[in-house]
């Protein structure tokens, strides 16, 4: 059984559209400034032969675009948003990487 069963507290409820464009749209300098700065250094981690010249801005955008075509799902009852988006940063990062299903026919894939 799992753990909100077992409290009794309802399980926790994905943002809507309307909610992850809201919080888009409150981002602040600050906010913006983290993110981009967090992409920054994923890029300069996995290196830019891993990420296929990919950008800092190209892994940004992407999880974004990840976020409101819901291929990713935000909490915001279990995590603010910034920190939801570093999340998806870091993860596709490691996908770029290769550290996630390496197939030698996808275009993302990278030699190494």
């Amino acid at each position: 059984m799992d753990q909100d069963a077992l409290s009794g507290a309802l399980p926790a409820r994905a943002a809507t559209s309307a909610e992850i464009i809201r919080a888009m749209e409150s981002l602040t300098d600050e906010d913006s400034e983290r993110l981009e700065q967090v992409a920054i250094n994923r890029i300069v981690r996995i290196g830019r032969r891993a990420a296929n010249g990919r950008t800092d801005e190209d892994l940004l955008q992407e999880a974004m675009t990840r976020t409101l075509e819901r291929q990713r799902h935000w909490y915001p009852g279990n995590v603010a948003f910034v920190p939801y988006l570093v999340g998806v940063v870091w993860s596709i990062a490691s996908e770029w990487a290769g550290h996630r299903d390496q197939r030698r026919n996808s275009p993302t894939w990278s030699y190494k």
